[in-house]
């Protein structure tokens, strides 16, 4: 399809499996022109308004991907766990994919073990203890109330960390399991923490940049500006 969008004075061409072409047209209107339609006269106060609700929305979709690299005990974890990017305290909901390495020595099944969310039994937030940042995951140990986060596979190995309650009652720990270690089997290795510590880092340690159509967007709207104050 081949969209004409007019701003008097200017000439645009932009190619993005379509073409926009910009001719002159008096006032401060748009020509929206396509060979399914008659053309269409647009107030640039509305066209302003489309672009502001593609950009925002589309920036606001934007979910991040945190690298999780966490040595417990004589085992460790390693992998990625993705948000919908929200930020602030989250909970299982806003966790909406993960794949985790588990390795040790005392591994249920044996070391390594790759779990994912796709193959899983629980992906559980309990507590309000997990917060995400644009660059990390973030959980406090230091709380007194039962609070963890559990990702478990469906072979039953886990990573979990707790205040309480997640694979004992003994206050603010991590783990990975199944496993013969622990006084009831219950987990391969653990280790102790009592204040919020990070256990997960945005991969691009950055804030997720926009998509290719908010930059379309933000190029289009810029334009307008430009164009209207030169009309001033």
């Amino acid at each position: 399809m081949r969209i004409f969008l007019s701003l008097h004075s200017c000439n645009l061409l932009i190619s993005f499996n379509l073409s926009i072409m910009a001719h002159n047209l008096p006032n401060h209107e748009c020509l929206l022109e396509s060979n399914t339609q008659q053309p269409k006269i647009i107030n640039m106060k509305r066209l302003f308004t489309a672009i502001a609700i593609l950009l925002f929305s589309s920036l606001a979709g934007a979910g991040i991907i945190y690298n999780v690299n966490r040595t417990i005990g004589a085992g460790s974890v390693v992998g990625t766990i993705e948000t919908d990017g929200t930020l602030g305290t989250i909970s299982d909901v806003n966790i909406v994919d993960w794949t985790l390495t588990l390795t040790s020595a005392f591994l249920t099944g044996g070391s390594p073990d790759v779990i994912t969310k796709s193959a899983s039994i629980r992906t559980s937030e309990f507590g309000g203890f997990l917060s995400a940042t644009a660059t990390d995951l973030i959980f406090d140990f230091s709380g007194i109330n039962t609070g963890f986060l559990l990702l478990q596979g469906n072979d039953n190995n886990y990573w979990c960390v707790q205040t309480n309650g997640c694979f004992d009652f003994s206050g603010g720990r991590e783990a990975l399991g199944f496993g013969t270690n622990g006084p009831l089997g219950d987990y391969a290795e653990a280790v102790a923490y009592g204040t919020p510590q990070v256990i997960a880092t945005n991969r691009t340690n950055n804030v997720p940049e926009p998509t290719m159509l908010s930059l379309v967007a933000l190029g289009l709207f810029g334009l307008a500006i430009s164009r209207r104050q030169r009309q001033l």
